[in-house]
């Protein structure tokens, strides 16, 4: 006898039974990844099909770059072959690859990554090696010139590595993610004799080391003394009195201006800053104001409180677009500035109106702060801003819930408002929900 089984609309999906067996079709088992191989604004990606389809066959395989751990790219190719060219790549940018496969049951978990590779234009190499001028020595620190690369190997230079040595032994190198030739190296030895070596690195990689400077011995001059300390949500910073800044603590933002992304449990020195007046740091962020009265910040830039006109995370300080005549500057999750003319500036976050322009439209430059004239000095929690007066009274906006700009009311406010009752303020904190003030009979108010 002969049987006959006839299917009709019946899906992978379907649960049925042949034989006495039954069966259910599922997703795909991850593919196993292959390598990456960089072109020009593209790359070439392999990898090993899955080792079950899940019981029905693979339709597609989508394949997915990432820039960091956020997906940039994504492109679809057919089951034929497991071996992909992704265009459309940004050359000069770090890409890493993740396949999943995907059958009419739905798609599959996803490959590990793959190698990093780095798109570049054809023929693109490493720079040539600089060529090295002279080395200046100061107290703790000494300045290192030289001379940019004949070639920078058909990918523009991004950046400089000075590695100091002791005799034979190098020390810890220093990053300048710069195209200036002249750098200062500070955090040296005082008494110690050093000489310097510098590489370029573009996109491709590092160039080749440049011939050694002179010898320059560090004086033995008194160490730097710490004039100011400031402290963010996980790391601090200090302030010496030769204008430089070391940080040290949680990095995953670049908060400590090293250059890396690298936790410090003991202080480095903020990359390329020099000539400090002051430091803020607020929770991933960190500010400093320069002689002459601009202003510098590195490290989260979500919201714009860098103030540098992107959303760009900084690992080295960045300039505050447009700012001067800074006196006095506070930093979190929105930054501001109180400036010599007697007005404040503010800039990042502003969902609660913590920039105190009327809007709650974020600002990644600095923006007035509306009405406010006669500023002493200012300062800001996450959600809210205060303003010192030179007449000894205080205003402050933004977020209220709790009272916390002190008009006797919850009421959030776009713009400033008087602390009510409030006089002969010397100085004033805003904290997350609260705010304090020291007046000037050394007595403290808080609300």
């Amino acid at each position: 006898m002969r049987a006959v089984l006839a299917v009709v609309g019946v899906t992978a999906a379907s649960v049925g039974a042949l034989g006495g067996v039954a069966w259910a079709a599922t997703v795909p088992d991850a593919p196993t990844i292959g390598t990456a191989i960089a072109g020009d604004a593209q790359a070439t990606v392999s990898w090993t099909a899955p080792a079950s389809d899940g019981g029905s066959p693979i339709i597609v395989y989508v394949v997915t770059g990432y820039v960091g751990y956020a997906p940039a790219v994504t492109n679809i190719f057919g089951p034929a072959t497991t071996t992909r060219t992704i265009t459309g790549l940004t050359n000069g940018t770090t890409y890493r690859f993740r396949v999943r496969a995907y059958n009419d049951v739905g798609i599959g978990a996803a490959s590990t990554v793959t190698n990093a590779v780095t798109p570049n234009p054809p023929g693109s190499t490493v720079p040539g090696a600089p060529t090295i001028g002279t080395a200046a020595a100061d107290v703790e620190q000494a300045t290192v010139s030289w001379t940019a690369p004949v070639s920078d190997g058909g990918s523009p230079i991004i950046g400089y590595i000075v590695t100091p040595y002791i005799g034979l032994a190098f020390q810890g190198p220093r990053y300048f993610v710069s195209t200036a030739t002249t750098q200062t190296i500070t955090g040296l030895i005082p008494g110690t004799t050093y000489r310097f070596r510098v590489r370029a690195w573009n996109t491709v990689g590092v160039s080749d080391f440049s011939t050694a400077s002179n010898a320059v011995t560090v004086p033995t001059g008194p160490p730097s003394i710490i004039t100011a300390l400031a402290a963010g949500a996980l790391h601090t910073c200090a302030l010496t009195d030769t204008g430089t800044v070391r940080c040290w603590g949680e990095n995953s933002y670049g908060q400590l201006g090293d250059g890396t992304t690298t936790g410090r449990t003991t202080p480095v020195d903020v990359v390329g800053l020099s000539n400090v007046t002051a430091i803020a740091a607020g929770s991933y962020t960190t500010c400093a104001v320069i002689t002459g009265g601009t202003a510098k910040c590195w490290g989260l830039n979500s919201g714009g409180q860098l103030g540098d006109g992107t959303t760009t995370n900084r690992l080295t300080p960045v300039d505050v677009a447009g700012l001067t005549g800074v006196t006095a500057l506070d930093t979190g999750d929105t930054s501001c500035a109180a400036l010599s003319d007697g007005t404040a500036k503010c800039w990042g976050w502003n969902f609660t109106g913590q920039i105190g322009d009327g809007t709650t439209t974020n600002r990644p430059t600095p923006t007035d702060v509306a009405g406010l004239t006669g500023v002493a000095t200012i300062t800001n929690g996450p959600w809210h801003g205060c303003a010192l007066l030179t007449d000894g009274t205080a205003k402050c906006w933004g977020f209220n819930d709790y009272g916390q700009i002190g008009d006797g009311t919850t009421t959030g406010r776009l713009t400033p408002v008087s602390v009510a009752g409030l006089a002969s303020v010397s100085t004033i904190t805003a904290g997350n929900y609260s705010t304090c003030a020291r007046l000037s009979d050394a007595t403290v108010t808080c609300w």
